[in-house]
C-alpha cells in the first residue's frame, strides 16, 4: 500500500500524487473515499478518465462490444422493437453514457440498418470525458452526427423534451461511492489521509454524525464488515428515469453487480487487465466498484410511466436469440477457428461462471 516516489516512478504519478496530498491537506488531513475516486478517475489533468486510453487488448479492460459484435447488433434490434412499439416516431434522441471506442454504438446502429427510417430518426447523443475516446468515437461513428456532452446532466438539458433511447453499458461502475466499516459498535465512514512517516495514501475511518438514523437493515453486521453507498450514481439515475417517464422512450443499463442488499468491499484497481492496490499508481489505473442493481431497481419502479425489467446478461441475450444469431455466423464462418471464436464469445457473454450471471441488465420502457 505504500506509494513509491523513487525516482523509477514516472513524472505523471508524482504530481498527480503531489495534487492529491494538497488537497487532503486543504481539507483538514482525510477526504471521504468517494472524494478520492473522483479525483483518480474525473480529476480533468490527473484522472484517469480525462487522460487514459483504457480499452483493448493494450488497455486495462476489455467490455462486451470488443468481445462479440453480437451483443450490440442485439441491443440494436431491442431499441428497433421498442421503436416500433411506440408507433415508429419520426425523432428520437440516441443517448449513450460511456461509448468507448464506439463499437458498441457501431454496432447498434448496424442492426439499426433494417429500417432506414429508425437511423433518419435519430439524433445521436454522447456522454464522454476523455478526448482520446472522443476522437475513436468520430471515427468509428462516420458519417453519422454526433454530438458530445461532458455529462448526463448536459445530455439531458440538450435532448431537451424529445423521446430519448439510452444505453449504458459499463458506466455506473465507474462512479465514485462511499463506504462504511462497522467496527466498535458503530458504522465508521471510510476516509482517505496521507501518512507522512510511511509514505502512503491510506484509509480513515471516523464515525459519522448520525448518518444512517434509526436505519434497520435486513442483515446484523459482525465486526469489520463494509457497506458501500453510490449518493452520485442514485442521483443521476434518478434524472434519467425521471427524463424517461416525462418524455418516453427505453434505456438499457449493463453492467457488474448485485440485485439484492448485501455488505462487502467491491472497489477494485484495474491496471493492464489485473488487480493492483486502489493507492497504488494514482489517475493511471480504472477504480470501479460493483452497481447495487436492487437501489437502481427500486428507483425506476417509483418512478410513473416507466415499466421496469431486470435480469441477468445472460438471459437477456438468450431471450433475444445470441445463440440463434451465432449459429448463423457460424454457418457463414469459412474457417473451423473463426467458429470456435464465435462460440468462446457468445459463451464468455452468457455463461453464468464468466459474463452472464454477474452482469444485470435493468430494462426501462415508457
Amino acid at each position: 500500500m505504500a506509494e513509491d516516489l523513487s525516482k523509477n516512478t514516472p513524472e505523471k504519478e508524482i504530481n498527480a500524487s503531489k495534487a492529491l496530498r494538497s488537497l487532503i491537506k486543504k481539507a483538514g488531513g482525510f477526504i471521504p473515499l468517494q472524494d478520492y475516486m473522483a479525483f483518480c478517475l474525473s480529476h480533468p489533468i490527473h484522472g484517469y478518465y480525462s487522460t487514459q486510453k483504457p480499452l483493448g487488448k493494450n488497455g486495462d479492460f476489455i467490455t462486451a462490444p470488443e468481445i462479440s459484435q453480437i451483443f450490440g447488433e442485439l441491443i440494436g434490434l431491442w431499441f428497433l422493437d421498442s421503436w416500433e412499439s411506440k408507433g415508429c416516431p419520426s425523432k428520437i434522441a440516441f443517448l449513450e453514457l460511456g461509448p468507448g471506442r464506439g463499437l458498441l454504438l457501431q454496432d447498434i446502429l448496424k442492426a439499426m440498418t433494417l429500417r432506414p427510417a429508425l437511423l433518419n430518426a435519430l439524433e445521436i447523443h454522447l456522454v464522454e470525458i476523455n478526448p482520446h475516446l472522443k476522437q475513436e468515437q468520430i471515427a468509428a461513428l462516420k458519417p453519422h452526427a454526433l454530438l458530445h456532452h461532458k455529462s448526463l446532466e448536459d445530455a439531458l438539458d440538450a435532448i431537451g423534451r424529445t423521446p430519448t433511447f439510452c444505453v449504458a453499458n459499463e458506466f455506473f461502475d465507474a462512479f465514485p461511492l462511499d463506504q462504511y466499516i462497522y467496527k466498535e459498535g458503530a458504522w465508521h465512514k471510510r476516509y482517505v489521509t496521507y501518512d507522512e512517516t510511511k509514505a502512503c495514501f491510506m484509509f480513515k475511518d471516523l464515525i459519522p454524525e448520525n448518518h444512517f438514523g434509526n436505519c434497520a437493515f435486513p442483515m446484523k453486521p459482525e465486526p469489520g464488515t463494509i457497506m458501500e453507498t453510490a449518493p452520485l450514481v442514485e442521483s443521476l439515475f434518478r434524472k434519467l428515469a425521471a427524463h424517461l417517464s416525462k418524455n418516453g422512450g427505453a434505456s438499457l443499463i449493463i453492467d457488474y453487480g448485485y440485485d439484492q442488499f448485501g455488505y462487502g468491499d467491491t472497489i477494485q484497481a484495474l491496471k493492464k487487465h489485473k488487480s493492483i492496490d486502489i493507492f497504488k499508481d494514482i489517475g493511471q489505473a480504472d477504480l470501479t466498484a460493483h452497481v447495487n442493481f436492487a437501489t437502481l431497481h427500486r428507483i425506476a419502479r417509483n418512478a410513473s410511466n416507466l415499466k421496469v425489467h431486470l435480469e441477468t446478461q445472460g438471459d437477456f441475450l438468450k431471450g433475444l436469440g445470441i445463440d440463434i444469431r451465432t449459429q448463423k455466423l457460424q454457418q457463414k464462418a469459412q474457417d473451423p477457428k473463426t467458429k470456435e471464436n464465435l462460440r468462446k464469445s457468445t459463451n464468455r457473454l452468457i455463461d453464468p461462471n464468466q459474463m452472464g450471471s454477474l452482469f444485470k441488465v435493468l430494462q426501462l420502457k415508457a
